[in-house]
């Protein structure tokens, strides 16, 4: 439950996080936390109604009451912001993946520059593994829009 702490320091309200502890054995261990009522987004920007504000205040409170209850970490929090740079272990498509794509590349009459702009990688063997299927149903659409423009100008001129 919210309740007003307007006379705190920055006089907003704080929402209350509690949280209940117990052991099977009888062991209880309660704790609350007081989380002042957040309604600017992660770029510091007010962007949320009061309502908004106080659900996600409650639902940031539950989660890091609860991880510090059972110190838990959760690993780099990004506090919802994207990554800044690739991580240096990225897996690379094989030998054999980019030599679909290069014979896709071709069909799809563009040539490696292009292709690696796009992508903004530096050679085709440097397509992530976890892009290669976009990367391969991208040039598939490109030259399926080829072959259906080729057919149309045969069927008008």
């Amino acid at each position: 439950m919210p309740r007003d702490m307007s006379g705190t320091e920055s006089g907003k309200s704080l929402s209350m996080a509690p949280a209940r502890k117990a052991h099977a054995q009888g062991h209880v261990r309660n704790g609350v936390g007081e989380i002042p009522v957040d309604g600017a987004g992660s770029q510091g920007k007010v962007n949320k109604t009061g309502t908004q504000a106080f659900g996600s205040t409650a639902t940031y409170g539950r989660r890091y009451l609860l991880c510090m209850l059972f110190n838990i970490s959760t690993g780099d929090d990004r506090d919802g912001n994207a990554q800044t740079a690739e991580p240096e272990d990225v897996q690379t498509i094989t030998e054999a993946q980019a030599s679909v794509i290069r014979e896709l590349i071709e069909k799809a009459a563009l040539s490696n520059d292009v292709f690696c702009k796009r992508w903004q990688i530096d050679a085709v063997t440097d397509v992530p593994m976890s892009k290669f299927n976009e990367v391969v149903q991208s040039l598939r659409v490109r030259i399926k829009a080829l072959k259906e423009k080729a057919n149309e100008e045969k069927n008008n001129g």
